[in-house]
């Protein structure tokens, strides 16, 4: 009797320690279970579990400050991979000025994309875990957007008109026509400074001429010109290539005359006036020339009457002992049209 009451007490021991055991671990299973689910990174891990599935519509779902324009997940992910944001994907926990936040800054690949701040809710588990929730979401301008539009033209940014609170000032554009009696062209310049998603960009003139967008998604700008029809650019292109040609050989050849150069340009003008005091003696002597690597291109329309392009040229020139030379010509060339024939203003030397 003895040895079965012994027995029976060992047994109901390892019942109670394993009971004791199993109770430990089940416990300690549902503070680890609470403990993760109330650690503040799971918010971070949500969002950059977001980010690798371009799931918009969960950021929105869970943060109303995402916004609107990348809720679908076909704007969010075009966003993330035109501007490869989805490598390399991080968070880590930024300084708060606030004790008791905490904000966790998210990287894809080399730019910061979003911030998150979450603060106590003022509560504890029931294990006396400190309970956090979200209080802002905001993702991180990765570059404030600087747009020019000319006057006359609307800009559409994601198939709405740019708004006025965006506008930062105006300037004169082109300000060389002025010296051929023209009011002042006006360009706008536009600054979005705080995030907006730059998914489709269009540009209407108020007289329909077609719009040329220089959209450098790298630098973050806009940069919006009026082209001219294209009957007025093959005008323009031939006479400023013509032009190009007839200046050239005028500041390059020795004592060569002025007279096929003036009669291209307009009265009474800076340039013009250059050309009337140039003093082309010490130009260079040769028997043949030519013109080689022609590129007349960037053509932008001012108004009616005003237009430029650009003409980048190389003129090579071989004297009598057999020596080659080239001079290289660069430049953006104004025009003004006066009863439909073409003046040439000045130009600008470009790289």
């Amino acid at each position: 009797m003895k040895y079965f009451s012994l027995k029976s007490t060992f047994i109901g021991i390892g019942i109670a320690v394993t009971t004791f055991i199993l109770a430990g671990f089940v416990f300690f299973w549902f503070w680890l279970d609470e403990y993760q689910k109330t650690l503040p990174t799971q918010f971070g891990d949500e969002v950059i579990t977001a980010f690798e599935k371009s799931d918009g519509e969960l950021l929105r779902e869970h943060y109303p400050t995402f916004p609107d324009e990348l809720s679908s997940t076909k704007e969010f992910e075009k966003y993330l991979t035109d501007n490869n944001l989805q490598e390399n994907l991080s968070f880590y926990q930024a300084t708060s000025k606030k004790k008791d936040e905490i904000i966790y800054e998210f990287k894809g690949g080399d730019k910061k994309l979003a911030q998150l701040t979450l603060k106590p809710t003022g509560e504890k588990s029931f294990f006396g875990f400190t309970l956090y929730i979200p209080i802002w979401f905001e993702l991180i301008p990765l570059e404030p957007y600087k747009i020019t539009v000319p006057a006359g033209v609307d800009l559409f940014i994601n198939d709405e008109l740019i708004s006025q609170e965006y506008l930062i000032g105006k300037a004169e554009q082109a300000e060389i026509f002025k010296q051929v009696g023209f009011e002042p062209l006006y360009i706008y310049e536009y600054e979005i400074p705080e995030f907006i998603p730059v998914l489709s960009v269009n540009a209407t003139a108020a007289d329909g001429s077609i719009c040329n967008l220089d959209w450098d998604k790298t630098n973050s700008t806009i940069d919006v010109k009026i082209i001219p029809p294209d009957n007025t650019i093959t005008l323009i292109k031939n006479f400023a290539l013509d032009a190009a040609k007839k200046y050239i050989v005028f500041a390059t050849k020795i004592d060569a005359p002025r007279d096929e150069l003036m009669p291209l340009l307009a009265p009474q003008t800076l340039f013009s006036q250059s050309i009337l005091k140039y003093d082309n003696s010490w130009g260079v002597e040769y028997v043949t020339d030519s013109f080689s690597d022609i590129i007349v291109d960037r053509y932008a329309k001012y108004s009616d009457s005003a237009f430029s392009c650009r003409v980048k040229l190389k003129y090579n020139v071989t004297n009598d002992k057999g020596v080659t030379k080239s001079y290289d010509f660069n430049s953006k060339m104004y025009f003004s049209m006066k009863y439909n024939r073409l003046y040439w203003v000045g130009m600008d030397s470009l790289v």
